[in-house]
């Protein structure tokens, strides 16, 4: 039996403050969304890497985290309104629920 992973059925997560991207794990999502009390659509749609997420709890702006971080190449920022209060409650561990 063959035990390896197919990367093209993992959730593919994309940071909304820089861009970058990575797979996830969907049975961690699904959880996540539970413990939110929020759709997995919600979840994956709501990433934000660790290292971004640590700047934004420093109290730094979306736009000085994409400035310090940089963004992914071809990345162009969402113009909608993105809260920082509310990506801060949608990430990490529940710190600022």
């Amino acid at each position: 039996m063959n035990n390896t992973t197919n990367t093209d059925t993992l959730p593919k997560l994309t940071c909304l403050v820089t861009g970058r991207s990575r797979n996830s794990n969907i049975k961690y999502l699904e959880a996540k969304a539970l413990r939110l009390g929020v759709s997995l659509d919600v979840v994956i749609n709501s990433y934000v890497s660790r290292d971004a997420l640590k700047l934004l709890r420093s109290g730094k702006t979306i736009e000085q985290v994409r400035t310090e971080l940089g963004t992914a190449e071809g990345f162009v920022p969402s113009t909608s309104a993105i809260k920082s209060e509310e990506l801060l409650r949608l990430n990490g561990k529940g710190k600022h629920s």
